[in-house]
């Protein structure tokens, strides 16, 4: 998981933004915290990678002199104890530079989203309160094969999907198409 900001913004709005994300992360998992750690019977956190955009502005040059050079890994830092041992942030914040003849950043964080792919595979259930519903999607797909994307409007308003729709509710429904695809 890679959560991205924008580093020209004032380091107070960073950490409430990166608080945030990582928040709505953290409470979509259902797994107590004493599930997470390095034995065998233990899950491994999930992973994420903080990338900066905008570094190569003048805003976010003005930052780096106000507040030094480090200044992001440590406010990661502190978001790292804070989310820990569910959410393992990576210790430093990637920062392309796209205006940089190395990139900046950019082999480091490729090299990191590599390690972090080969790593860190999980499967998710559907939640069985959507089962009705996904039944009507596969049908409805099924139906309409040579359509290359079955649009999320036609799914809610379709007669069969509106029952389980309406059962569920209209934000569940698309939070849950968003997120599983």
């Amino acid at each position: 998981t890679a959560i991205v900001f924008d580093a020209r913004k004032p380091i107070t709005k960073t950490l409430k933004r990166l608080q945030h994300w990582l928040s709505t992360l953290d409470a979509n998992s259902t797994t107590p915290d004493q599930c997470f750690g390095d034995g065998a019977h233990q899950l491994e956190p999930v992973k994420v990678l903080v990338v900066a955009t905008h570094t190569d502005t003048h805003a976010f040059r003005e930052c780096v002199q106000k507040h030094g050079p480090d200044h992001l890994d440590n406010l990661v830092a502190s978001l790292r104890d804070q989310f820990a041992p569910s959410i393992a942030i990576h210790e430093h914040v990637f920062c392309p530079d796209y205006t940089a003849d190395d990139g900046g950043d950019v082999p480091l964080l490729q090299t990191a989203i590599l390690e972090a792919c080969s790593t860190d595979v999980r499967h998710h259930e559907m939640p069985a309160c959507l089962q009705p519903f996904l039944e009507c999607v596969q049908a409805i797909a099924t139906a309409h094969a040579a359509w290359p994307v079955v649009d999320a409007d036609f799914l809610l308003a379709h007669e069969e999907c509106a029952e389980a729709v309406e059962a569920l509710g209209k934000p569940t429904v698309l939070a849950t198409l968003e997120e599983k695809g």
